[in-house]
């Protein structure tokens, strides 16, 4: 079962989203194998998010980060500055930092369907 990080484009795909009926181009977003997930998971990032934005993200759940704020907040305190030996994991924190990054442009959020 793939593990799904995805950012509304705007306020419309926001909406849908909510409705369970956004479409793939009203979304950004990215699809981690379980294997992608536990790697990403090992490095900590997630604690480190959860700590910062009072979530709970892990294997089982479903979360969300709409504050401006938090997801601002998250990328100032380096959350994604790490640097890994292996390669695909350095990558995959990319595409993540990406994400938030994406989120605050959009003024929408961050979807964590794990």
């Amino acid at each position: 079962m793939r593990k799904i990080i995805t950012v509304p484009k705007n306020q419309l795909a926001l909406k849908a989203l909510d409705y369970d009926s956004a479409t793939a181009d009203q979304l950004y977003e990215i699809s981690l194998s379980e294997s992608q997930f536990k790697d990403l998971w090992d490095t900590g990032i997630f604690d480190r998010i959860n700590e910062m934005a009072n979530v709970n993200i892990d294997y089982f759940e479903d979360e969300q980060i709409t504050n401006k704020a938090i997801l601002e907040k998250i990328i100032s305190n380096g959350v994604f500055e790490v640097n890994f030996s292996d390669i695909s994991i350095n990558e995959t924190v990319k595409e993540v930092k990406g994400l938030f990054m994406k989120a605050i442009q959009c003024e929408t959020g961050v979807f964590f369907f794990f």
